[in-house]
């Protein structure tokens, strides 16, 4: 199997539109039947669990400038044909902080971006030419993080999930914890109250010393 950036290409950029620096991984493979990898291609953790990779653990495959152009690769990898004929061949591309190969739990991971495309799957166990692909930026139609068009594959930053989903555990708590009397036809509790419509409603604050001692929350 061949995959390949060349110039001509499609290259690879970073999240900010610069060249993919060299060091960083291009890996080449497919997820486990019944994985949604549209569902889940921003969780780079679920992807990196349901990743089966075509090169061998000690291979790695890097982008470099090939013919004085930054943001390339080119690769010729082959193995015993195993569970990947017909599996749906992915090129997922890594930018990291040290711009090296990303660490095995992905903690130094900045971006990436999932690509494929239509007719891209791992060729059968059979006599050549039949038993080999070649897959290119330039065949790229579908990306599922990132993305594409003529003339480059771009990456993606990794969401910053942590706080998103504090913010809505407070959320939700708060909207637990608070009486609906308190704020039923009021404006919603973690929002500064409407003065002049609110005033009634809020005057239940009593009950709750902390959130009537916020200058956000007074009447």
């Amino acid at each position: 199997m061949s995959y390949t950036a060349q110039p001509g290409q499609p290259y690879v950029q970073d999240p900010e539109g610069n060249p993919l620096t060299a060091g960083n991984k291009v890996r080449v493979g497919y997820f486990l039947p019944g994985f949604d990898v549209a569902g889940q291609a921003d969780d780079l953790q679920a992807l990196n669990d349901a990743w089966v990779s075509y090169q061998s653990d000690d291979d790695s495959r890097f982008i470099r400038t090939l013919s004085g152009q930054q943001g390339r690769f080119t690769s010729t990898h082959s193995r015993e044909a195993g569970t990947f004929p017909g599996k749906k061949i992915y090129l997922w591309i890594f930018k990291t902080n040290d711009n090296n190969i990303p660490t095995p739990d992905l903690g130094n991971v900045e971006a990436f971006g999932l690509y494929s495309a239509t007719g891209w799957t791992f060729p059968t166990n059979a006599p050549p030419p039949a038993n080999s692909i070649t897959v290119t930026t330039s065949q790229v139609t579908e990306a599922y993080f990132g993305s594409f068009d003529s003339s480059a594959l771009q990456l993606m930053g990794v969401p910053a999930t942590g706080l998103t989903y504090l913010g809505n555990s407070l959320a939700l708590i708060l909207l637990i914890g608070w009486p609906p009397t308190t704020w039923l036809g009021c404006s919603p509790p973690m929002w500064t109250p409407n003065i002049a419509t609110d005033k009634k409603c809020w005057s239940s604050l009593s009950n709750f010393p902390s959130l009537r001692n916020s200058p956000s929350s007074r009447p």
